[in-house]
């Protein structure tokens, strides 16, 4: 019955010990996720002939909780960088701060191709197949685009492609990450 679908959303609750002891729930995003789930089986049960109906089928969570954001400011990323030692860690950091990168979309990031284009000073993000040697890479939402990067963003790739070793096409991760 869809009473019963509704109830067993409403009762969905944490299972990591970490939320549990912080007295947390569920967020917004993970309830949506496990009636997305539960519509997904129970509309495989319905195909299948076990079920008449899908009770999630008309199941709403209502409105969404906003949260409040937290952005970084300038100062606070300067007193991050000022104690970030590697240079690879902090080209990383200024990808995704400055330019706006998703972390994923930074660590697929590679030298050869069109990822990065030292003479109009932009980063391109978008889709990738797989090769014989490297996984696809798929943009979230499929946002294939290109950014701007500021001098001292180029600054900092520029040294490490400097010191990048040939054999490792991503530019954030060395060698030794590579092969695990």
């Amino acid at each position: 019955r869809i009473e019963d679908a509704e109830a067993f959303i409403a009762s969905l609750e944490p299972t990591s010990p970490q939320y549990i002891a912080k007295g947390k729930e569920l967020s917004d995003s993970a309830l949506a996720l496990h009636l997305r789930q539960a519509k997904t089986i129970f509309s495989t049960a319905q195909a299948w002939g076990y079920l008449k109906a899908n009770p999630f089928q008309k199941v709403k969570l209502g409105n969404l909780r906003r949260r409040e954001w937290h952005f970084i400011s300038v100062e606070e990323f300067n007193a991050i960088i000022d104690q970030t030692p590697s240079l690879r860690e902090k080209a990383l950091y200024g990808v995704i701060y400055w330019c706006g990168l998703r972390f994923g979309e930074a660590a697929n990031l590679r030298w050869e191709g069109r990822c990065i284009d030292f003479e109009r000073g932009e980063i391109s993000v978008f889709n990738r197949p797989a090769t014989k040697t490297l996984p696809p890479f798929r943009v979230k939402d499929y946002e294939a685009r290109i950014v701007p990067m500021n001098t001292w963003i180029m600054g900092m790739l520029k040294q490490l492609h400097a010191l990048r070793q040939d054999h490792c096409p991503y530019v954030f991760l060395t060698p030794e990450r590579l092969e695990r």
